[in-house]
């Protein structure tokens, strides 16, 4: 029997019927009729997000930046976009109109390559590291000059301006003042790592990352202290 049914040696029905007793088994019960637990709260609809705007990437470039004599090494932008300053070998940054590509001015102090450039948070300064072994600071003429062993290859301001942070070819990694350009300290000494490529503050001005050579992301506490270090490069 079959919902109460007697179909005897009628299989075909009564298959049917158990079919149809199974699905109604298994299907859902409808949103309406579900219990709601205990102290369930109803979110609202998520509010719908605008379509993600269309980045047109021009096939030509806007500008070409034409006055350095032999290879650019380094870039860095303005925090309002409106200045490009570049870094070469032929010892010069160049400042340029980001909107016009018009070159404003010529700097000068490095004897040699400009591997390394940095602004400040407010706009205000650039730091510039060399293969001289040197830091300058500019703010659109030269503040100071100090001599760091090694070529100087990357650069970080922290966030609040008040430092300036250069990797060497050496491994080295020295706080530098940004006012007056006294070392702060020499976060590492070039015992175990390797040129360093690359450096980055957090916000906060908590930690340092540094890239180097050693295939490794290295992250720094403002005593110089390595508190951890990323591999997988």
């Amino acid at each position: 029997r079959v919902e109460g049914k007697d179909y005897k040696n009628n299989y075909s029905d009564m298959a049917i019927a158990a079919g149809r007793k199974l699905r109604n088994f298994y299907d859902p019960i409808p949103e309406e009729e579900k219990p709601k637990a205990k102290g369930h709260v109803e979110l609202p609809e998520p509010p719908d997000l605008p379509a993600p705007s269309k980045v047109t990437i021009s096939k030509k470039p806007v500008h070409e930046l034409k006055g350095h004599k032999y290879n650019v090494h380094c870039l860095a932008y303005s925090p309002d976009g409106k200045r490009l300053f570049s870094g070469a070998t032929d010892s010069t940054i160049r400042v340029w109109d980001a909107e016009t590509g018009e070159l404003i001015r010529v700097l000068r102090s490095h004897a040699e390559t400009v591997l390394s450039l940095a602004i400040s948070p407010d706009g205000k300064l650039l730091a510039s590291g060399s293969r001289d072994d040197t830091v300058v600071i500019w703010e659109w003429k030269q503040l100071w000059e100090k001599w760091y062993g090694g070529p100087l290859i990357s650069m970080s301001y922290a966030p609040d301006g008040s430092a300036v942070a250069a990797g060497n070819e050496n491994g080295n990694i020295y706080i530098v003042n940004a006012d007056n350009g006294e070392l702060i300290k020499n976060v590492h000494r070039g015992d175990q790592m390797r040129e360093v490529r690359c450096l980055s503050y957090d916000p906060y001005k908590r930690y340092l990352a540094s890239g180097s050579d050693d295939d490794l992301v290295h992250i720094w506490n403002p005593k110089g202290v390595e508190v951890n270090r990323m591999g997988g490069h």
